[in-house]
């Protein structure tokens, strides 16, 4: 079983819950590298943190004092990030099960994604690409383009976008198919980057 399978696998036991809590200066404030975060925790726990235990984990690492009397709007945003996080890490691992044995070598960084707007860069003898992975709705479309302007020049930036046509469900998670993904590097990928 490959990482990525025993990564869907136990997501798909995992229950995700959402609260209306929404509060503008929340939505604004800098939050712990939760990506960091939900990487270092599944290496931590030997699997992925749950939803509750990404929370805990990111309060944790808050910079500074942690602002108690926001802690459930703070809780509420965190729990919105977790499935997207989770969609992203996974992601991650089959494009490294992909790439890997091809020798391209595939980053992922707090600098590309808050820096850059980026999700994962693949480098190969003949060069770099970018991939930004998003959900296909109106929202997750705000959010890139509030991220494209970061974007380095130089780059070529390809978009993964989950819809209904390349995605699967694990449990109440959606994640992208494995063979999508690897369609996806095979014909839009592999080009810009192998020798």
């Amino acid at each position: 079983m490959t990482d990525s399978e025993r990564f869907a696998r136990t997501i798909a036991l995992y229950s995700l819950r959402f609260t209306p809590d929404r509060l503008g200066v929340v939505e604004d404030m800098r939050f712990p590298q939760m990506r960091v975060v939900l990487r270092q925790e599944t290496q931590r726990l030997g699997r992925p943190p749950t939803q509750d235990e990404f929370a805990q984990a990111c309060i944790l690492a808050w910079s500074g004092p942690f602002p108690r009397d926001l802690e459930t709007p703070i809780r509420a945003r965190l729990a919105r990030a977790y499935a997207s996080l989770v969609r992203e890490h996974h992601f991650g691992l089959v494009l490294r099960e992909i790439c890997g044995p091809q020798g391209l070598e595939v980053l992922d960084s707090d600098y590309l994604d808050l820096g850059q707007g980026i999700d994962f860069a693949i480098e190969g003898p003949a060069g770099k690409v970018a991939i930004a992975v998003q959900q296909a709705t109106r929202r997750a479309w705000s959010f890139a383009n509030r991220k494209a302007w970061r974007r380095c020049v130089g780059w070529s930036v390809i978009t993964a976008e989950l819809g209904f046509e390349n995605r699967m469900t694990c449990g109440q998670f959606w994640l992208f198919r494995p063979e999508w993904i690897k369609q996806f590097v095979q014909e839009q990928v592999i080009h810009l980057v192998a020798a």
